[in-house]
């Protein structure tokens, strides 16, 4: 799925990398994802603040699907 890179060395490179990593997504993925995040929001909300689980869970189980 994804290329194994090369550690990060600085802000630059991490944008490289960033840049690099959102390219090789297909635009179906990203659209997709931004019509499900008003209801993914909804959900972190209901945890009463421990969004970060949520928020975590919910994206990696959308790229793990779409990618």
């Amino acid at each position: 799925m994804f290329e194994k890179v090369s550690p990060i060395l600085d802000v630059g490179d991490l944008k490289r990398h960033q840049i690099a990593a959102w390219s090789g997504l297909q635009q179906h993925v990203i659209d997709k994802a931004i019509g499900q995040w008003r209801g993914r929001l909804r959900a972190c909300v209901r945890t009463d603040g421990n969004t970060s689980n949520i928020y975590y869970d919910n994206i990696n189980s959308l790229f793990t699907y779409y990618c």
